[in-house]
């Protein structure tokens, strides 16, 4: 199923406020239940917001970077492919498993050649999203939790916090394109200025550009 990234912001009599910015920066709101717009379950009422949520969205649209996608919070609206998750449009997003039978579906077989490589890439990345709580073990739910929930870059790919441990463990597959884009580095993550980060980061999460707006408006 595909989904929208939104911002849980404020609790209203037992339900929450989404916002979604759309990939024009307008930002468009609804007030719903909790469970109808939480797909993972970590929103429950008195958790600390804003909070980040991804809720079911249909892709109808999709040209170049502007996907029209329909939601029942906020109706018809255009994004970006970096603002989905769970297919629909494929955005550069690697490692964001939410089953065992998806790290199943991506293992290898064994470890390969390039892992340390990938592994010290991976490593290197810049944080786009703060871990908000730790992850346990698809294949091992009982476990011990094995990562922080999260996000990193290199600047044109993404992928989440715990694909280390999914690719150092299981040996899970990356897809082509991310390979030839890390050796065409030299394993090595390129640096990026503060000014270049942001823009990245924007790209997929529009909001942070008004979080960076606002102290310079009220100064």
């Amino acid at each position: 199923m595909t989904r929208v990234v939104c911002q849980a912001v404020r609790w209203v009599d037992g339900a929450v406020e989404v916002r979604l910015t759309d990939a024009r920066g307008v930002e468009r709101s609804a007030v719903e239940n909790p469970a109808a717009v939480d797909h993972r379950g970590w929103l429950s009422l008195g958790v600390d917001l804003p909070f980040d949520i991804e809720v079911a969205c249909e892709v109808m649209t999709a040209e170049g970077d502007l996907v029209t996608v329909s939601t029942a919070v906020c109706g018809e609206v255009e994004v970006t492919p970096y603002q989905l998750r769970g297919g629909g449009v494929s955005a550069r997003e690697i490692g964001f498993y939410e089953s065992a039978d998806e790290v199943r579906a991506a293992m290898a077989g064994g470890e390969q050649p390039w892992a340390k490589d990938a592994l010290r890439y991976l490593e290197q990345g810049q944080m786009v999203v703060l871990p908000m709580a730790w992850a346990t073990d698809l294949l091992d739910p009982d476990g011990p939790s094995v990562n922080e929930r999260g996000e990193w870059t290199d600047g044109v790919w993404f992928w989440g916090g715990t694909l280390v441990h999914y690719l150092r463990k299981y040996h899970v597959a990356l897809p082509e394109a991310f390979l030839a884009h890390m050796a065409a580095n030299g394993w090595e993550v390129p640096q990026m200025t503060d000014e270049e980060w942001l823009a990245v980061a924007c790209l997929r999460y529009p909001f942070l550009a008004e979080d960076v707006a606002a102290p310079v408006a009220e100064a």
